[in-house]
């Protein structure tokens, strides 16, 4: 690994091509990151911090130098990962944090001024409510890749692996009950379409709809409501834990379902698909035989 003082000599280039530096005062660990105002020509970038909480969000000012152009505007997650722009003005970002990991919001994220603190994460308590809130109504679980359509409709995966004969992370889909139909940038939490809505578990059979369960993961699926009335699916923070839901349920798993996103071209014909990659096994018995 390259640890010298020129950042841009970390990356070998085939001839013709030039790398640049963006920015050089972002986590040490940044993962997901998402453009500002659009993807072709971005003013900010937002980035979650995975292996830090302080910073867990930051803010890239793509007009100012690369070592001075980043700025906390969150502290407090576990373990941020995917991070997305909505459709509706705001930055979502989510904790790849087991099974209590949550899904947060923030409404107006070019103007924080100063970083805002989550204090209690099963609480979903931040400084700032009126910036930064808890979206309790889309689920609890390990966020890890999320396709986000522009109505609110969400589709996200939990990354988990198989424990102990238990399934490995299950997929989810989030339908608004009051979806985003394009009246510009929300002002208020509540405005949001992932305020309150409907989750529901993936379950893919076979063969017939009752044919599911390991061995079944690929095939014709239904998406099944999430029963809230099951035991210690909502908690007593009122989060809903989908990882429980799975084992009560029988959601169909995957082995670490990794980062996903809307596939483009069948958005452009109207189409709603949501592309993923399973990690899979990193090895077998200590030999790099099952590579990802």
């Amino acid at each position: 690994p390259y640890d010298g003082a020129d950042n841009l000599r970390a990356l070998v280039v085939a001839d013709g091509l030039r790398v640049s530096l963006v920015s050089s005062n972002v986590p040490s660990a940044g993962d997901q990151i998402a453009f500002w105002p659009d993807d072709m020509n971005p003013k900010y970038l937002f980035v979650c911090g995975e292996e830090t909480s302080d910073p867990s969000v930051v803010r890239v000012d793509l007009s100012k130098p690369a070592a001075s152009n980043a700025t906390t505007i969150v502290t407090g997650l576990s373990s941020c990962d995917p991070v997305r722009r909505t459709a509706w003005g705001t930055i979502i970002v989510g904790e790849e944090a087991g099974a209590l990991g949550g899904l947060y919001e923030l409404i107006d994220p070019v103007n924080i001024a100063a970083p805002i603190a989550v204090t209690n994460r099963a609480a979903g308590a931040t400084t700032d409510p009126l910036h930064l809130v808890k979206r309790t109504a889309v689920g609890s679980l390990s966020w890890e890749g999320i396709a986000l359509a522009d109505d609110g409709t969400m589709i996200a995966a939990d990354e988990l692996a198989p424990s102990n004969g238990n399934a490995g992370g299950g997929l989810y889909k989030f339908v608004p009950a009051i979806p985003y139909t394009g009246n510009g940038p929300i002002t208020v939490p509540a405005a949001s379409p992932l305020a309150q809505g409907t989750v529901y578990g993936l379950r893919v059979a076979a063969s017939g709809s009752s044919r599911y369960g390991q061995a079944a993961e690929t095939g014709k699926g239904a998406w099944v409501a999430v029963d809230l009335t099951g035991a210690g699916v909502v908690d007593a923070n009122g989060n809903i834990v989908l990882d429980t839901a799975q084992k009560l349920q029988k959601f169909t798993g995957y082995y670490r379902p990794e980062d996903m996103d809307v596939d483009p071209i069948a958005k452009a014909d109207g189409v709603f698909r949501a592309c993923w990659a399973n990690t899979g096994r990193m090895s077998n018995n200590g030999g790099i035989v099952e590579t990802s």
